[in-house]
């Protein structure tokens, strides 16, 4: 029984004093990434590179797994209508055709037929030169010189969300690609 006991107090001291490898720290090890850990001896997979991460957006970065929000899009494009709001009304079933394009020369072509109240169908189209800054496009009719100022409250690869105030009354239009 003495042989037992001393068997089971001298085992659980050469096993405890075998000497274990040492675990390596896990980590990002790449210097460029935003989450690296200097003190990493082993790569784990976990690195992060900032960016924007969109393929619609003109400065995708093909390099960043992390989207950072820095994705920035080009109005340049042709445009339908997806929803219009005119003073908080939906009058979205009123146009069956809208279109709206920006080109790089900073002019504009649109065209839309509206259905009014009596059955009739009104159509309206024409041309303006605009001009963005920050977040404001501003547009000139070239034939009767009205000025429209939009504000741009959403932008990305395939939607472009801007209101204004034309003629006394809110304009918010949603276009898409």
């Amino acid at each position: 029984m003495k042989k037992l006991l001393y068997l089971f107090l001298i085992l659980p001291l050469v096993f405890s004093s075998c000497k274990k490898e040492d675990e390596k720290v896990q980590g990002c090890t790449d210097s460029a990434a935003s989450n690296y850990n200097s003190n990493a001896e082993e790569n784990d997979g976990s690195c992060l590179f900032d960016g924007c991460t969109d393929l619609l957006a003109t400065n995708y970065d093909p390099a960043a797994n992390n989207d950072d929000g820095s994705c920035e899009y080009s109005i340049i494009a042709s445009w339908d209508l997806d929803q219009i709001w005119i003073d908080n009304q939906d009058v979205t079933g009123s146009f069956f055709e809208f279109e709206y394009t920006f080109y790089n020369d900073n002019s504009t072509y649109y065209e839309f037929s509206l259905a009014d109240g009596n059955g009739n169908v009104l159509t309206d189209y024409g041309s303006e030169v605009w001009a963005l800054s920050g977040s404001t496009i501003t547009c000139v009719d070239i034939v009767d010189g009205d000025i429209a100022i939009w504000t741009v409250d959403h932008i990305n690869g395939t939607q472009l969300h801007m209101s204004a105030t034309l003629d006394g009354s809110l304009w918010d239009i949603h276009l898409k690609k």
